[in-house]
């Protein structure tokens, strides 16, 4: 009798724990309050590409730079042929800029230099800065010429252009040509003769500007310009990658700059050490560079097959895509904004554009 009364006791027990473990699951409707992390997504690597050629075959032209203010508003400059052209009614000496409206391209009505214009920057669409080895303004539709004086060498120019106002503009070319404007008025900053600059990017934040030069026999710099002065922070010829010549530069991250050229580095500000983050085929080269966000970097070149190299990265992985042209292009400048990019060159005889556009 004992034994049996236990027995019930102990299976009562039991059916009692299962009926409250199965209300309290029933109940439980709602998710766990931590969740698994989740990897952000990447941007998207399908791209459609249109090209474009300018120009009339027999005299040369090409692009040098582009600035993409929306999908309807696009600016590129270079020159363009023939040299002498007339527009609505408009008189054309040496055509510099094309803008596309949405549309089509079309010639603006300015009249530019023989040497075509080098760089393009813009606080906003209606104001616009034009690097041609001196410097040219737009304003609300009207084009006019800034009187520098700086002294300029014939060997040196303002070639490329950066700023993050317009109080503080920052100018690079060739003979180590440095110049900025503090929204007062132009100086030339003193630098040493036998460097060539090819690019510049800079710290919206902070103003301070970086521009990236080349010497002899491959030799490569980085230069950071602030407070008016200019500092090499790094000089190739110290690190294992001294026959790497470095073209492009992008300010990445607050502590970090991206360079390119053969191949693909990064700098970090804080241990001044350059290393690779992608290696290219060997011949192929990269030289432009554009940045929308870290998770959405376009570059621009070519390779030894001659054909056009796009090069993106999505925040995890470097894609190459082969652009074909008829001759070997030669890549001058790239631009990108949301789910556009516009890359301009010249290829053979003529001016060369290409719309990138991701689906």
């Amino acid at each position: 009798m004992k034994n049996k009364l236990i027995k019930s006791k102990a299976i009562f027990f039991l059916i009692s724990i299962l009926t409250l473990l199965l209300v309290t699951t029933s109940c439980n409707t709602t998710e766990p309050d931590i969740k698994p992390p989740v990897e952000p997504d990447s941007t998207t690597q399908n791209f459609t590409f249109e090209t474009f050629e300018f120009g009339d075959g027999f005299e040369s032209s090409w692009l040098n730079d582009v600035w993409i203010f929306d999908e309807n508003n696009i600016w590129a400059v270079g020159y363009l042929a023939p040299s002498d052209t007339t527009i609505n009614g408009i008189h054309i000496t040496n055509p510099n800029i094309i803008k596309w409206d949405g549309s089509s391209w079309k010639l603006q009505p300015f009249s530019g230099t023989s040497n075509g214009m080098e760089g393009i920057w813009a606080l906003d669409s209606s104001h616009i800065y034009f690097a041609s080895g001196g410097l040219r303004k737009y304003v609300n539709g009207v084009y006019s010429t800034i009187n520098t004086n700086l002294g300029l060498q014939n060997y040196q120019g303002i070639y490329k252009l950066w700023g993050n106002s317009e109080n503080n503009l920052w100018g690079v070319g060739p003979g180590g040509t440095i110049v900025h404007y503090d929204g007062v008025a132009w100086s030339k900053i003193d630098f040493d003769e036998g460097w060539y600059f090819y690019d510049i990017t800079g710290n919206s934040k902070t103003g301070a500007a970086f521009a990236v030069a080349q010497g002899n026999l491959g030799t490569s710099i980085i230069v950071e310009l602030k407070n008016g002065t200019a500092d090499i922070i790094f000089d190739n010829q110290n690190s294992p990658y001294y026959s790497y010549g470095l073209q492009s530069i992008l300010h990445y991250s607050e502590n970090e700059l991206w360079l390119s050229g053969s191949k693909i580095f990064s700098y970090n500000l804080m241990s001044e050490e350059l290393k690779v983050i992608q290696d290219l085929p060997v011949g192929d080269d990269v030289s432009t560079v554009s940045m929308t966000s870290q998770k959405d970097i376009f570059y621009w070149g070519n390779g030894t097959d001659l054909q056009g190299k796009f090069v993106h990265y999505n925040g995890k992985r470097f894609k190459m895509f082969t652009i074909p042209t008829a001759y070997t292009p030669y890549p001058e400048g790239i631009n990108s904004m949301n789910n556009l990019a516009v890359a301009v060159g010249s290829v053979g005889n003529k001016a060369f554009l290409l719309k990138i556009m991701r689906q």
